[in-house]
């Protein structure tokens, strides 16, 4: 197959702010995970397959269930729960919880779209 590039599950990136390994970015309509600190303006790599550790959003109405939609809080580069489960384009769908984060917890474990 000659159109063949990669296998997709990790590409490059231009960072628009100084962005620290492990974070979770969104680069136009993907989510990823940092594989590394990149500067602002600086290319990286991002990881867009698997599930990750990453913070939450604290409070009322932010838990997710296991299996729920996770949403971006873009205000917080943080996922939670949005309104009960609206995704909006502040607030775009980045993957599911593989288990249930309380309104307390401040991380949640998810599974990226990809």
């Amino acid at each position: 197959m000659k159109n063949f590039r990669q296998n997709g599950d990790y590409i490059p990136f231009t960072a628009a702010a100084t962005i620290t390994s492990g974070q979770l970015v969104k680069v136009g309509s993907l989510f990823g995970i940092a594989t590394g600190a990149v500067a602002n303006g600086a290319e990286g790599t991002l990881a867009l397959e698997g599930c990750y550790t990453i913070p939450k959003t604290a409070g009322a109405g932010t838990a997710i269930a296991a299996g729920g939609p996770a949403y971006f809080d873009t205000s917080e580069a943080a996922v939670g729960q949005v309104n009960g489960s609206t995704e909006s384009a502040a607030n775009p769908l980045c993957g599911y919880a593989i288990a249930a984060a309380a309104d307390g917890a401040t991380t949640a474990i998810i599974r990226l779209l990809g």
